[in-house]
């Protein structure tokens, strides 16, 4: 298993980047995802983001950076 650290200063382009990403890998649907952000917005606002890209936004962990 791989790990992709994804950092940029526009929302955006933060989403596109990492719906891209997870488009394009072929992994297993059953293998989870794990997505670190700073907070809880950042959280809800990268689901919607992906579930509006990909109609769903699930098998997707959000855990908190401390």
């Amino acid at each position: 298993m791989g790990s992709v650290q994804v950092w940029h200063g526009a929302s955006t382009a933060l989403a596109d980047g990492l719906g891209a990403w997870m488009a394009h890998r072929g992994a297993d649907p059953f293998v989870r995802d794990i997505v670190c952000v700073p907070g809880r917005g950042i959280e809800r606002w990268l689901a919607q983001s992906l579930s509006a890209r990909f109609g769903i936004c699930a098998g997707v962990d959000f855990p908190r950076l401390q």
